[in-house]
């Protein structure tokens, strides 16, 4: 994937462009080719847009596709088509109503996204995926509970939030219920699982259990319990 994006890259970089795009406070523009799209405060964006750079401060609604090299996003980031960079990075709510492709994607807060495919993904918090997930590996850290569609990756690790909140914190180690990771199914190479349920049939070459972890699924593989 990585070719990929690098070809991408430097088409990207040879198209012509309007500028830079900037909205501050509130305001609306219009679609195309920028080399940079900036907003800070509340803004929404008519068509499909493509730019080395997109950086968002607040909350923003891209009515069409997102094409860019890189996508820094905080706040609450709505994408009505598909997001596709060589780096997405968000905090905060970020929901993508096609699919999420990158090469490394990092994500934390309310995630809910059509499909994604990647080299390497973190998310971290909530986590929404209806269609499938595919890549290389993808590192889950759940404060609730999650749902995804088909996880097909070569290593996956599933595990309780570092930033869980104090009271859920206090509840899993005093013997309450841990984050739940719902899945229609999940094949990969090596699944590590700690101190969250997953609830799916899961196929991998080696699965490690640890901690509260456990699996409600039919399990294909060497199983490794460890404290």
């Amino acid at each position: 994937m990585s070719e990929l994006f690098d070809s991408y890259e430097s088409a990207l970089s040879g198209k012509k462009r309007r500028g830079s795009l900037s909205i501050s406070g509130a305001g609306k523009a219009n679609g195309g080719y920028y080399q940079e799209i900036k907003i800070s405060g509340a803004g929404k964006v008519e068509g499909d847009v493509e730019s080395e750079r997109v950086s968002v401060a607040g909350s923003a609604v891209f009515s069409g596709n997102v094409v860019a090299v890189e996508a820094k996003l905080a706040g609450a980031v709505k994408v009505l088509g598909s997001l596709k960079a060589k780096r997405v990075s968000s905090a905060g709510a970020l929901k993508v109503m096609g699919c999420l492709e990158a090469e490394e994607a990092l994500l934390t807060g309310g995630i809910s996204i059509g499909c994604l495919t990647f080299t390497f993904a973190r998310i971290e918090g909530g986590i929404r995926i209806l269609g499938k997930t595919e890549g290389e590996h993808l590192v889950l850290n759940l404060s609730d509970e999650s749902k995804v569609g088909e996880v097909s990756v070569k290593k996956l690790e599933v595990k309780t939030a570092e930033k869980y909140s104090v009271v859920k914190l206090l509840k899993l180690l005093s013997g309450g219920d841990v984050p739940v990771l719902e899945a229609s199914k999940i094949d990969a190479e090596e699944v590590t699982i700690y101190n969250v349920t997953v609830k799916a049939p899961v196929r991998a070459r080696r699965i490690i259990l640890r901690g509260k972890a456990r699996i409600e699924g039919e399990v294909q593989g060497e199983v490794i319990q460890e404290k």
